[in-house]
């Protein structure tokens, strides 16, 4: 009878121990790129030439851990093309966090023309770490590979 009652109580308690968890990781998707914040220096590039990407992100939930940082430059619109940089096991608290992350310039080509910065969630068993959140593509203008304004970042269908 007392067996029966403890595993019925630590049933209960695994149970609220999981929804407490699943609870925790929602929030901590809380967040957003702020997309008018990306900028790059030096403001004309050429191939070959070391750069910085300057951007801002928003979390508005829990602090994210073991999250990785994906720009990639040249891309296409849907996000394919080469890995500028990545910078791996970030901490992502709440508030607005500034980041500037570095690399070499590789000159855009046919419809890779554009960068796109991605928080990738570290965190999770998937082998394919899940997207988080992504940044609006930027397209480079042509010629002088300066950024054109904001496009709006392409829509992820609900999970």
């Amino acid at each position: 009878m007392k067996l029966r009652r403890f595993a019925a109580i630590l049933s209960l308690v695994a149970v609220a121990i999981s929804l407490a968890v699943l609870v925790v990781h929602a929030q901590s998707y809380k967040v957003q790129f702020v997309n008018e914040s990306l900028t790059v220096s030096p403001p004309r590039q050429g191939e070959g030439m070391r750069v910085t990407f300057t951007f801002s992100v928003k979390n508005d939930g829990a602090t994210m851990k073991r999250v990785q940082i994906r720009v990639l430059q040249p891309c296409n619109a849907k996000g394919e093309g080469r890995v500028f940089a990545d910078v791996p096991s970030q901490s992502i608290g709440r508030g607005t966090t500034t980041y500037n992350v570095s690399g070499i310039f590789q000159t855009p080509t046919g419809d890779k023309n554009f960068v796109l910065i991605q928080l990738l969630d570290r965190g999770s068993d998937a082998k394919t770490p899940p997207v988080i959140t992504q940044s609006g593509v930027r397209q480079w203008l042509p010629v002088t590979f300066r950024l054109a304004p904001l496009r709006p970042a392409p829509q992820r269908p609900a999970s």
